[in-house]
């Protein structure tokens, strides 16, 4: 991932990267550092810090957004 990243951010056009990455990046543990050190290590910022699945029992931030340009607008409309 960081060999890709390094040749996507060396074509300087603006990146967006969005996925499942199954890392709870509302927990501080050693896989949700390792993933945002990475981003962070390319210039990309995570766009939402708020829940991105809620069920009854749990709220987690798995499905991520990280770009390297400022949103002028965003949301997350929960139903």
């Amino acid at each position: 991932m960081d060999e890709a990243l390094s040749k996507l951010t060396k074509s300087g056009k603006p990146l967006l990267v969005c996925g499942d990455f199954n890392v709870n990046i509302l927990e501080s543990f050693s896989p949700t550092i390792n993933l945002l050190s990475l981003f962070k290590s390319h210039n990309l910022l995570n766009l939402f810090m708020e829940p991105t699945r809620i069920t009854p029992t749990t709220s987690t931030c798995i499905d991520n957004i990280f770009m390297d340009i400022i949103p002028c607008y965003k949301s997350i409309i929960n139903k």
